[in-house]
């Protein structure tokens, strides 16, 4: 049987992100950075990079360029202002900084110890971040007070998905579970937050499970 080869976009290192930039990340972090590991899930055209620290701490980056992809950067901005509405105990990495120069988007988050889930999905990875996008949605219900959608959608099949299935043009029969379920979700602008538009086997991490 021949495996599966996901798919994916063409990351930026952390290096390539121009040194003044990386400088004023650093500053924010309180420390150089002395090693960066690019990720190589999802598509977009930047940089998303686990940083370990002159310290000994680590951190998770993710930056884009105006002139690569103005989209990415558009997103990272709405990002940056939603992650700094979330409340302390929401189950999500925390927002350590930001930056941004009108060129040059970027984000600082806790690095979450993990691995990217298998591809194709396994039922047991499935579950566990269907389990954790459900806690998400219970934590941010009602959404936090000026949250925005994400403007724009980058992907449009989704909602054309929708539509036919609406319509009875479509089952969604052949796709994965995830992918039946999240048309339906509510949109931001309803009682409940809609996960993450990149809530994708390659966006996502599995952590370590702990025995209780």
């Amino acid at each position: 049987m021949t495996a599966i080869a996901p798919a994916q976009g063409v990351r930026m290192d952390w290096r390539e992100i121009p040194a003044p930039v990386r400088e004023a990340l650093e500053l924010q972090l309180g420390t150089q950075v002395v090693e960066a590991s690019t990720q190589s899930g999802g598509f977009s055209p930047g940089v998303a990079a686990r940083l370990r620290l002159a310290d000994g701490s680590r951190a998770f980056a993710k930056a884009g360029c105006a002139e690569v992809n103005a989209h990415s950067v558009t997103m990272h901005r709405a990002e940056i202002a939603n992650a700094a509405l979330l409340p302390p105990g929401a189950p999500v990495p925390r927002l350590l900084g930001s930056y941004d120069d009108g060129q040059w988007v970027a984000l600082l988050f806790e690095d979450v110890e993990g691995r990217q889930p298998h591809v194709p999905w396994v039922p047991e990875e499935l579950d566990r971040v269907m389990a954790a996008v459900g806690r998400l949605s219970e934590s941010l219900t009602p959404a936090p007070a000026g949250a925005e959608p994400l403007p724009g959608e980058p992907f449009e099949g989704r909602g054309q998905l929708a539509a036919a299935h609406a319509s009875g043009e479509e089952d969604l029969a052949g796709m994965d579970p995830y992918g039946r379920i999240s048309p339906h979700a509510p949109n931001a602008s309803g009682s409940a937050p809609r996960p993450s538009r990149a809530t994708r086997s390659r966006t996502g991490i599995c952590v370590p499970t702990t025995s209780s």
